[in-house]
């Protein structure tokens, strides 16, 4: 006795496609908030990497902290004496093609910016690492020893970042960009901003000068409505302090 054939009808494929949908619906909210978690993971996994080649730096260098800028030839800026270049010497690795890894690409940024230092998407404390430069002598040109800075566990010193020469002296510097979105950029990230971040749903990664590395959010970087303190309140800011 033959057995008739089964044919889904149209009700029920579309039935089956509403189904289908409805279960696609569900789990892609998760899988997003996965995907996000473990990039936040990883961008946490570069910072600490970061950390270890700074102590690296200090111990080169006789206990100096490494500064956002080595030296400044003449009236231009030289990428090749910036931070992440002289990380790189210290087991950090650097690249300005997406084929090859880097430690300085947060998994959690898409865009690539075409200068050099956008290739890197985190910022250093410059009120912590100061700077050469030709002239000023203001609190940001101090270059410090490492030993007269306490306590080192409240001290951030690197983080989530896109502003242009990958410096940070002010909390709206931070890029906001892990759980939630923070698409400001170049002159939208400076100090000035007209959109500052502080009901932004995203956290930075933070690096402190102890190693260790924290999500924060930018309301949670304000000391009332001081917008620097956070960067600046350490022993060693005012005294202790080394001026090139």
């Amino acid at each position: 006795m033959r057995r008739k054939k089964q044919f889904f009808t149209l009700i029920e494929l579309l039935i089956t496609i509403a189904i289908i949908a409805i279960l696609a619906g569900l789990l892609l909210p998760a899988l997003n908030s996965a995907r996000e978690k473990a990039a936040a993971i990883s961008c946490r996994n570069n910072l600490r990497t970061l950390g270890i080649a700074v102590q690296g730096y200090v111990d080169a260098y006789d206990g100096w902290l490494i500064p956002q800028m080595t030296n400044h030839a003449g009236t231009y800026w030289r990428e090749e004496e910036f931070w992440y270049n002289q990380l790189a010497q210290f087991g950090a690795k650097y690249s300005k093609t997406t084929d090859r890894p880097s430690t300085f690409r947060c998994p959690s940024e898409s865009r690539i910016g075409e200068n050099g230092w956008l290739w890197n998407h985190y910022g250093m404390n410059l009120f912590v690492s100061g700077w050469y430069r030709e002239s000023g002598r203001g609190v940001q040109n101090r270059i410090r020893k490492l030993a007269s800075l306490r306590p080192v566990s409240t001290i951030p010193f690197l983080g989530d970042s896109y502003r242009t020469l990958n410096r940070v002296n002010c909390v709206y510097n931070f890029t906001f960009r892990h759980g939630g979105s923070d698409l400001r950029e170049g002159s939208d990230v400076e100090d000035t901003t007209p959109n500052p971040p502080l009901a932004y749903p995203g956290s930075a990664n933070i690096l402190f000068l102890d190693g260790h590395v924290q999500g924060m959010r930018c309301s949670a970087m304000m000391r009332g409505n001081d917008r620097y303190k956070f960067l600046r309140d350490y022993v060693g800011f005012e005294t202790g302090v080394y001026d090139f």
